[in-house]
């Protein structure tokens, strides 16, 4: 008998999710009793353990992730848009055998939600002009598009002139929103292609030059262009239109049919990004995940599974069931990752607070089971107590910086420094990755254990 779990894995900016999720499957494939404490004795042992391929491109491409780790000493690359990760595997204290797939989300997407809710085109114009209305952040970086729309709309300029004056302040709005850590940002293309290409590096130059979406660029237009006298206002509002559609079959629908089939979700966050990189950052990942739950409530995960546990808790059958048959809640995991880079005392206990304020009343349905979390899936830094200085690799070799000048975690969000963070930013490489061992984990194997129910 299989007990299928189906997982959904988001990460924030910089979140490291991808090492996440290729420490965890290395953990599986190659599993070692004394590094990975499963079962509630903390004994069980996986067993049988491989990977499934059978999705061609979507498939996680564990094989080159791990070998970035053991031969090249870096971390893998950043994912290419959405990813599926399947294995089966067995376990020593349980009778099932276990089929899991994990769904790698990229953050970015999260922005598309009003393009994938949407009935049509005019529907998700309208639902963008509203959402508009309420951020002046917002307001202020589109104000250029919107003059333009108007100046569209009296001139007597061509539907190809036009249209090019559109599409570049279209993206001059992108990049103002970009560059003040909004989450909002669609089509999420711009940002993230479905190439896996960002936005990282560019010049000024590529990035005027870039596409919003290389198979078609679209923006939300007045809903009155649609039945306009005007047959360039009409030929604008049709090619927006068509590329709408085109967009939400062939970008979005794969991965929200993904995400829409998960049971479950793990949420990765960089607690240490957020500090290093000030309060816009801070409002950007919390609005990401909650528009992220937004989306996701209408799905199976929102609906079917909340109503079948009413349903039983009702008629009171549920406690009746043996366990394994029982109705059990969605569960959410919300994961501060890089915890090795909280110093040594009570740093991870401020770690797991500042992301238990960050997340605070995201999803708070009582048919929801959520736990916080702070992880390590790749050590990185490490204390040494002789010299009480905290170790770490780069490219360039060994480096260190004494204890007393490594920033100590803040105690709430209400009053941070961000220059005094500044040494959250330094890139470490992986410690103590070899051929023949996954890399030394923290809390990898607790948050295993809950996310897939295995031990419940």
């Amino acid at each position: 008998m299989f007990r299928n779990k189906k997982i959904g894995v988001l990460g924030t900016v910089n979140s490291g999710k991808t090492v996440l999720l290729t420490s965890l499957l290395w953990h599986l494939y190659e599993f070692s009793p004394g590094s990975f404490h499963i079962g509630k004795e903390k004994n069980a042992e996986i067993k049988d353990a491989n990977p499934v391929y059978e999705l061609g491109d979507r498939d996680f491409n564990y094989t080159a992730y791990r070998r970035q780790f053991v031969e090249q000493g870096r971390w893998p690359d950043k994912t290419q848009d959405f990813a599926i990760a399947r294995c089966t595997y067995n376990r020593t204290d349980s009778f099932w055998e276990h089929d899991v797939t994990f769904v790698d989300i990229p953050g970015e997407r999260v922005s598309d939600v009003f393009i994938w809710q949407a009935t049509d085109y005019a529907d998700w114009t309208w639902k963008i002009e509203r959402f508009w209305s309420g951020d002046t952040n917002i307001l202020a970086s589109m104000d250029a598009f919107k003059k333009c729309c108007q100046q569209v709309e009296t001139t007597s300029a061509s539907a190809s002139e036009s249209w090019d004056d559109l599409v570049k302040e279209y993206r001059n709005g992108l990049v103002a929103l970009a560059g003040n850590f909004s989450p909002f940002i669609t089509p999420s293309t711009f940002v993230l292609t479905t190439g896996g290409e960002t936005m990282d590096g560019l010049s000024r130059e590529d990035i005027e030059s870039r596409p919003i979406w290389a198979e078609g660029d679209f923006f939300p237009l007045p809903g009155k262009w649609q039945n306009s006298r005007n047959e360039v206002l009409r030929s604008i509002y049709g090619r927006c239109e068509s590329n709408f559609k085109k967009y939400k079959k062939t970008v979005l629908k794969p991965l929200y049919k993904e995400i829409d089939e998960c049971d479950s979700f793990v949420v990765c966050v960089d607690i240490f990004n957020i500090l290093s990189s000030g309060l816009s950052r801070f409002y950007q990942v919390k609005e990401e995940i909650n528009m992220f739950f937004q989306m996701i409530r209408p799905s199976k995960f929102g609906e079917i599974l909340i109503n079948a546990q009413k349903a039983m808790n009702y008629i009171g059958l549920n406690y009746l069931l043996p366990n394994f048959m029982q109705t059990k809640p969605p569960k959410i995991a919300y994961v501060a990752t890089k915890s090795d880079m909280a110093i040594p005392g009570n740093g991870k206990n401020r770690l797991e607070k500042l992301l238990g304020d960050l997340v605070r009343n995201v999803n708070n349905s009582s048919y929801v089971n959520s736990k916080l979390f702070t992880c390590c899936a790749g050590k990185t830094f490490e204390y040494d107590p002789d010299s009480k200085r905290i170790v770490f690799l780069t490219a360039r070799g060994e480096n260190y910086v004494s204890l007393d000048k490594w920033p100590e975690l803040p105690t709430s969000w209400e009053k941070w420094d961000k220059d005094q963070y500044r040494g959250f930013l330094c890139e470490g490489i992986p410690l103590q990755v070899v051929a023949a061992a996954p890399p030394e984990q923290n809390n990898l194997d607790k948050l295993f254990d809950y996310i897939t129910g295995d031990d419940d």
